[in-house]
């Protein structure tokens, strides 16, 4: 047995493996898959860093303006709900230095509704934005693209020009505005899925630029025939944070 034993092992040839050195005699380096290192993932330190940005932004924002207000005082006013929160009557209860009146009503009634409205807004544009985005599966996509906010101007105008703003209140153009998006998008789905199942993203693309002109007409027309509402619709489109308020911010 041990004879056989050693006459198969001398029939029987041993597998070749291909050389790992390079023609020089030099052995090729590790790729990147053999020793691969995980990094670490960077949107929550981006994250953290946009909100830390964000909120420099919004005190910067508070304190700029035609009335100048003196940094301590801006910070001293800041932490006062803060300290109302936390429990501290004493200085809940004392009486609020001369001069102080003035620069509270500023900032509290005026200009913070300004600023938390400006990020809210920008929250929803971002949102809106990325949701576009991920829908078409391009970075360029935005709320545009389908005859969204052509719809929402139409849909703003049309409230404004019928004379409805006075008669529902300060949610009249925003509510306006939600009604002419929502209809354009309906609309804009329902003729892409015409021809049966789920739209192409092309077809939603041609059927979002045709009705988003059609939209843009009405919105224009309906700026020719509404007289001294011209100036309103106009300003409305152009967007502004001059009458924003507390009352706005339920809206928003």
């Amino acid at each position: 047995q041990g004879a056989e034993r050693r006459g198969h092992d001398r029939e029987t040839p041993h597998p070749v493996y291909p050389s790992t050195s390079w023609s020089d005699g030099t052995q090729p380096k590790a790729g990147p898959h053999r020793h691969a290192v995980r990094r670490r993932p960077r949107a929550p330190v981006a994250l953290g860093a946009l909100g830390l940005l964000l909120l420099l932004s919004l005190g910067i924002s508070t304190l700029l303006g035609s009335v100048r207000i003196p940094l301590e005082q801006l910070a001293s006013l800041l932490a006062e709900p803060l300290r109302q929160l936390a429990g501290d009557s004493a200085s809940a209860e004392a009486p609020a230095p001369e001069g102080e009146a003035p620069w509270r009503f500023i900032i509290f009634q005026i200009r913070a509704p300004r600023v938390l409205a400006s990020a809210v807004v920008g929250l929803g544009l971002a949102a809106s934005g990325a949701a576009m985005q991920a829908i078409f599966q391009n970075p360029l996509a935005s709320p545009y693209l389908l005859g969204v906010a052509s719809g929402a101007n139409m849909g703003a105008a049309l409230v404004i020009a019928a004379g409805l703003a006075p008669l529902l209140g300060g949610g009249a153009l925003p509510l306006g505005a939600f009604l002419g998006a929502v209809f354009a998008v309906t609309t804009i789905y329902g003729l892409s899925s015409l021809r049966g199942g789920a739209p192409a993203t092309l077809t939603l693309i041609l059927a979002g630029v045709a009705l988003g002109a059609l939209f843009s007409a009405v919105t224009s027309f309906l700026i020719f025939i509404s007289g001294n509402q011209m100036m309103e619709i106009i300003l409305w489109m152009m967007g502004s944070l001059g009458r924003a308020g507390w009352g706005q911010m339920v809206w928003l």
